[in-house]
């Protein structure tokens, strides 16, 4: 996982609290769904066959922390107001 923070795939990591299984919340940097799945499959639970249940959901960070990987758009957001 260290080559991931410092090649700056994985943006941050950390459990969950208050949750009856441990668990854990990573922010991954990924152009494809697919390249997300491959960084995951390297994790060392994943590896280890500890991963129960897996959820990978796409994000765009329009403000705050992530900002910079926003993609700027939008879309879908005008027809909601």
């Amino acid at each position: 996982m260290k080559a991931h923070v410092e090649s700056g795939a994985l943006r941050a990591s950390g459990p969950l609290k208050g949750t009856p299984l441990r668990t854990g919340f990573l922010i991954f940097v990924a152009e494809m769904r697919n390249d997300a799945e491959m960084l995951v499959a390297r994790d060392p639970f994943a590896i280890e066959g500890l991963i129960v249940s897996l959820t990978i959901q796409e994000w765009d960070p329009l403000f705050g922390a992530f900002a910079d990987k926003s993609s700027g758009s939008l879309e879908g957001l005008d027809e909601a107001v």
